[in-house]
């Protein structure tokens, strides 16, 4: 297990793990899963089953959390299939191998990724500092995540191709409402559904603001004998008003990004080309140091991704703004749209995942009242964290794309001679299988 696990904690979840209850396989493909009708399919009471919104990352992890307390849910997934193919890869601090381990999913994807033991700040064009990750790290791409945690799950725990763009409570329970205009009755929503969230819009929670910058993201891959050979170390890279990072991800597999000023629509248009896409992206870091332009060179352009990056600050409790019986909760981007300055979305998402099923399975019932109350526990030992993280990661975006020259000189000066990084990844210290739930 990752440093920091409770042992007995992390087994006993794992311990707990329902047996697949099919023989079908695991929940990898399903682009022939019918749409839930309200008076059960496949032998499921729908009424009884928690709907979970989003088969990314937090709709996953939710679902394996569930699944090992014999919570019953379906997750509800808009795409054809298991994503496991798309986006770049994601950071996977302590706190969500803490959390992975506990679904049963971190050996896994440890096999495949390597751990990194420091981090180099630098200017354009030199190393200014460098320090120990004190505890595990590894890049892992996001589809690889979406995979493991499927394992985890039997073929009708899953129903492809309808999206929920609708939830609200009921006198019996709640109800959500699909893109094709069909609906149906459940126990509870949980929204999984990402930054834009359509379950977070119908508890009237506004969508996320520009943050006035955007990014490049992509895997460069490289022949084993060609990479650069700093395998255990991510290059934090700042310029003016742009900056970038890069770390190695497996012996072949480089993750980069690129992160800029932008001013536009969160909807508005990126690069249409992924030709354009890389001549922006090589314009943005051109004669920088530190192999960052080799690594955008060796992507393959049609795997490059541009993203207008969002964030919003919920000052409240979201259990505090709730109807005490409110049967909709919020878990992953869907609940803390936060930027990715600290590299904590997915892994916040993680955790969201087993404390919530810590939660809901210490309900009386999985319905009603016991079951509002209990969702409304999770929302509260959740919260102040989400909160910390959204601001500091923004505040934190905030100094590292200033564009005036001087200040970013001071800014480079501090790094190199006063910056003390003792406490910097405090934040990933956290266990989420620790989590205490205070009524």
């Amino acid at each position: 297990p990752a440093k920091g696990v409770p042992a007995a904690v992390g087994r006993d979840l794992r311990d707990d793990m329902a047996a697949p209850s099919s023989t079908s396989g695991p929940a990898t493909r399903g682009g022939q899963s019918r749409a839930p009708e309200t008076d059960g399919e496949g032998g499921r009471d729908w009424k009884k089953a928690i709907v979970i919104s989003g088969g990314g990352m937090a709709g996953l992890a939710t679902a394996v959390a569930f699944k090992s307390y014999k919570i019953p849910f379906v997750l509800v997934e808009r795409a054809q299939s298991l994503r496991d193919d798309e986006g770049t890869a994601i950071a996977l601090w302590n706190n969500a191998w803490v959390a992975l381990d506990a679904l049963g999913a971190g050996d896994k994807l440890r096999e495949k990724h390597l751990p990194l033991e420091k981090v180099e700040i630098c200017n354009t064009g030199r190393v200014m500092q460098t320090f120990d990750i004190r505890n595990e790290f590894r890049g892992v791409r996001r589809g690889e995540i979406a995979s493991a945690l499927a394992s985890k799950l039997d073929e009708g725990d899953v129903v492809y191709g309808k999206e929920v763009v609708h939830a609200e409570t009921t006198p019996n329970g709640a109800r959500v409402t699909f893109s094709d205009g069909t609906a149906t009755e459940c126990a509870a929503v949980v929204g999984c559904d990402g930054a834009r969230s359509k379950v977070a819009q119908s508890l009237g929670l506004a969508l996320p603001s520009l943050t006035g910058y955007s990014a490049f993201r992509g895997v460069a891959v490289f022949d084993k004998d060609e990479n650069d050979g700093t395998a255990t170390r991510y290059k934090a890279i700042f310029g003016r008003g742009v900056r970038a990072g890069m770390y190695q991800m497996s012996p072949t597999e480089t993750y980069w990004f690129i992160i800029f000023n932008n001013k536009g629509s969160i909807d508005g248009d990126g690069p249409r080309s992924g030709a354009a896409m890389r001549k922006q992206a090589l314009e943005k870091v051109r004669g920088w140091a530190h192999g960052i332009e080799r690594a955008v060179q060796a992507t393959d352009e049609n795997r490059i991704v541009f993203s207008r990056i969002g964030e919003s600050w919920r000052l409240r409790n979201l259990g505090g703004t709730l109807p005490r019986g409110e049967l909709i909760t919020l878990a992953g981007d869907a609940a803390h749209p936060m930027t990715p300055n600290l590299g904590q979305g997915g892994c916040c998402a993680m955790e969201d995942a087993v404390v919530l099923a810590k939660a809901v399975a210490g309900a009386q019932s999985f319905s009603g009242a016991s079951l509002a109350a209990r969702l409304r526990l999770y929302e509260s030992a959740r919260w102040k964290r989400w909160f910390k993280l959204t601001v500091r990661a923004s505040l934190m975006g905030m100094a590292l794309q200033w564009e005036n020259g001087f200040v970013c000189r001071v800014r480079n000066l501090f790094m190199e001679k006063l910056y003390n990084p003792n406490h910097f990844l405090d934040h990933t210290e956290y266990d989420c299988t620790a989590a205490k739930l205070r009524a």
